[in-house]
């Protein structure tokens, strides 16, 4: 009992999405670990698993993993998530003795108490896509020198960076070429580079 009282908080964190969404959890997951001194443990199997209309995969540099949910834990958190979509669908918090789960993927909103209510809880499991700097702005630069150390050692980043000078410059395009071939329709299909380029 005593090992118990004195064990470290737990967060575990299942990601989903694109980069995008999976830098927003991430960036919630961490800072909580760091308001809570709590361990922060990754999903980055299920989420991806059950992906079969767009097929994304962890886009996250892999040093950012520090610590990975193993197979039994996988199972556990499928087991919890089909449980929250089934039977509390509408609800935010659930808890269940000393696990609060956030379920915060059909909010479009911060939440206002979310810190305050994790606080309470040795083990929280976090399902959404947390949109919001708010989630993350105690330690916002902390997260981000985090996350650009891990890119600087990518190859490929460090092959691009040097053919970037000052007279560069970089266009971002959503191509959105994981999305099926009927969704992609609703805004206009995909161009080829060439449109692009001749735009440009």
């Amino acid at each position: 009992m005593l090992y118990l009282h004195f064990m470290k908080k737990k967060i575990y964190l299942t990601l989903i999405g694109g980069l995008g969404n999976q830098l927003f959890q991430y960036a919630c997951g961490i800072n909580l670990s760091y308001e809570l001194n709590a361990k922060l443990i990754i999903d980055d199997k299920t989420g991806f698993a059950l992906d079969n209309i767009y097929n994304r995969k962890m886009g996250l540099p892999k040093k950012l993993m520090l610590h990975k949910t193993n197979f039994f834990q996988n199972i556990f958190l499928l087991i919890l998530r089909a449980i929250t979509k089934n039977f509390f669908r509408n609800k935010v918090y659930i808890k269940i003795f000393n696990l609060l789960i956030v379920d915060e993927s059909n909010t479009n909103y911060y939440l206002e108490d979310f810190k305050l209510i994790t606080s309470q809880f040795k083990y929280i499991y976090l399902i959404g896509f947390f949109q919001s700097e708010k989630y993350f702005i105690e330690h916002k630069v902390k997260i981000n020198n985090r996350i650009l150390n891990c890119m600087k050692n990518n190859s490929k980043i460090n092959k691009l960076t040097k053919k970037i000078d000052f007279n560069s410059l970089m266009v971002g395009i959503r191509m959105y070429e994981e999305a099926p071939k009927n969704f992609r329709q609703q805004f206009g299909g995909i161009e080829n580079f060439n449109f692009y380029n001749k735009s440009l």
